[in-house]
């Protein structure tokens, strides 16, 4: 799991940095929000654990800017604060937290939500997974609803991957379908001249 840790006390980043790595998470830093707002752009994590108060761009601000952005996946944020009042906890909730942790940290506590923060992640990548492999299907569907380049001489077929590839194979990787081959009877006379059917062979 990749954390981004959002606080602009070093002392604080220092030993978030120090107590999630020797629990194995990969952690990375960032002193104010307006900083981490690059970094969530530029980067690829899964959590977010961020300061309520920071110059530039304080908590509420940056976990506002990670649910408007779309093309940010999904990213589990726990808020830090010192705050605790059901104002307070409404106001974080409405910017986006997933959840809270005040000020200072109980270590037992944090790891706990961070363990929770991992379930829901891996639901969400299980659920992005199955929406790419429901789009594959779709995708397969049209394809093969409408519009197929084959070869009229070898009947390969012209892959969008823009590859040509045996029509049997073609239609075993897009529909889960697997060809058994045979020869019809109008093709067997053509194969073997001597051929005669069984009925005609017992007359």
């Amino acid at each position: 799991m990749n954390v981004l840790i959002v606080d602009d006390d070093r002392a604080t980043r220092l030993y978030l940095t120090q107590l999630l790595s020797s629990w194995q998470y990969r952690c990375q830093t960032a002193g104010d929000g307006l900083m981490a707002q690059e970094m969530l752009v530029n980067g690829d994590f899964d959590l977010l654990i961020a300061d309520w108060l920071m110059p530039r761009v304080n908590g509420l601000d940056l976990l506002r800017f990670v649910r408007e952005h779309s093309e940010l996946h999904y990213i589990y944020s726990i808020l830090l604060t010192r705050r605790n009042s059901p104002e307070d906890f409404r106001e974080g909730m409405k910017a986006g937290a997933d959840d809270f942790l005040t000020k200072p940290v109980c270590e037992q506590e944090l790891q706990f939500r961070l363990m929770v923060g991992k379930r829901i992640i891996a639901y969400q990548k299980q659920l992005r997974e199955y929406n790419r492999q429901l789009q594959e299907a779709l995708t397969d569907v049209e394809t093969l609803g409408g519009f197929i380049h084959m070869c009229s001489y070898c009947n390969s077929v012209y892959t969008p991957e823009e590859k040509w590839m045996d029509v049997s194979e073609y239609l075993r990787r897009r529909t889960n379908i697997t060809i058994s081959h045979g020869i019809c009877p109008t093709c067997i006379p053509k194969m073997d001249p001597d051929y005669r059917p069984r009925e005609a062979a017992s007359e």
